[in-house]
């Protein structure tokens, strides 16, 4: 199982996950909270859904949160980087950390456009994909498309 084998590997590597959802709403915290030992390594997660959570937890500028941008590479980059900071001021270790963050459209005419970032202590990474499907399906496939994210080295 995928879930297993991140938290293996983070916990081997000593590496803490750090999660802002909002199109998944917490489902990669679920499907990871779900294998023993995942309190090891997943610091928690944020659950973000409208875009007043977004700028007030996490003082996304509101220019980013617009229509055109609320699931851009943009956004949701800075989105892991705020939820990083949170970690790195209120944490007392200076252990390693993935944060990922992910936004996008289930339903409407932007409908499967989901875009994932991965920050660390030393890389940024973001994708943007293009999913098909019922609002379920989409929002599965972003789960596991976010943990196949997090599961690579």
């Amino acid at each position: 199982m995928l879930a297993q084998s991140i938290i293996t590997n983070y916990t081997e590597n000593h590496r803490i996950i750090l999660l802002t959802e909002s199109i998944t709403a917490g489902g990669i915290a679920q499907q990871l909270a779900r294998i023993p030992g995942a309190s090891r390594v997943l610091w928690g997660s944020l659950v973000l859904y409208q875009i007043e959570a977004k700028m007030q937890l996490l003082q996304i500028d509101a220019s980013l949160l617009c229509p055109e941008k609320i699931a851009s590479q943009e956004t949701v980059i800075a989105m892991a980087e705020a939820t990083a900071s949170l970690y790195k001021i209120r944490s007392s270790t200076s252990q390693c950390f993935t944060s990922l963050s992910i936004s996008g459209f289930a339903d409407g005419p932007q409908a499967g456009i989901v875009s994932c970032a991965l920050v660390t202590e030393k890389n940024i990474h973001a994708v943007t994909w293009h999913l098909t499907g019922s609002r379920q399906e989409i929002q599965d496939t972003a789960i596991q498309q976010a943990l196949e994210l997090l599961a690579r080295p």
